[in-house]
């Protein structure tokens, strides 16, 4: 349970995609008077597609929050190359 986060984030951005969009299809059938039946399909349409739709962008999010910190471990790891807001690389500044 290193990163229980980047597990978690995918599936919750998921399921919350996919239940917003099924509610949202019944809504839009019950307003409309369509049948059961086809309010039915399409809500589970929706809800298949929210799903996928919330699992990639949840995924994207997690690949791009664990770029930007630098390591998979959510840390920011200090690079003896880097070169620090004052212009002087930390290697060669001496103090």
């Amino acid at each position: 349970m290193t990163n229980d986060w980047t597990e978690r984030l995918p599936r919750v951005m998921g399921a919350g995609a996919g239940m917003l969009i099924f509610a949202a299809m019944l809504l839009r059938g019950a307003l409309v008077n369509n049948s059961f039946d086809v309010v039915l399909v399409r809500a589970l349409v929706g809800l298949l597609a929210g799903v996928v739709l919330g699992w990639t962008g949840g995924w994207v999010a997690v690949r791009v929050l664990q770029e930007h910190c630098g390591s998979t471990r959510g840390g920011a790891a200090a690079d003896s190359t880097s070169v620090p807001p004052g212009g002087t690389p930390s290697a060669e500044s001496g103090s």
